[in-house]
């Protein structure tokens, strides 16, 4: 039952898969490594995606990267949180998106995802932000 919830934010969500998930996939050995939730995205995401929904209740989405086009990795095409792509956090609905200059997994315990967090669930917005390429304030 959602119905109490009014508010959430993703943090580094890989909303449209995950391209580091699908190159382990393809390799015996990476995919091996991977646990967790990273385990689930490499053996399992057709199932998943197809089971997930869109919030019916306000939400904003934080990515990791370093708002270059390039990210922390040269594993991935486009900026990136070493782990996910900005790209692959999109969702649309979303009432605001905030890139911040932040490992995947870094991001809970970084004072300053921590401070957004809290601040959208506050007032619905991020504030200031750094938008990626080709993105327009809101």
């Amino acid at each position: 039952d959602t119905s109490r919830i009014r508010r959430m934010v993703m943090l580094g969500p890989p909303n449209q898969g995950s391209d580091l998930a699908r190159l382990a996939a393809g390799n015996s050995l990476l995919a091996s490594l991977a646990a967790g939730a990273g385990r689930e995205l490499v053996l399992h995401w057709d199932t998943i995606a197809r089971q997930l929904q869109t919030p019916e209740f306000e939400y904003g989405i934080i990515a990791g990267g370093k708002g270059d086009g390039r990210g922390y990795t040269v594993l991935l095409e486009g900026d990136d949180d070493a782990i996910v792509r900005v790209a692959e956090t999109r969702l649309d609905g979303a009432h605001d998106f905030l890139v911040l200059p932040v490992r995947h997994s870094r991001m809970m315990r970084h004072p300053d995802v921590q401070a957004a967090t809290l601040q959208f669930l506050r007032e619905g917005s991020f504030g200031s932000t750094i938008r990626t390429e080709g993105e327009q304030e809101r």
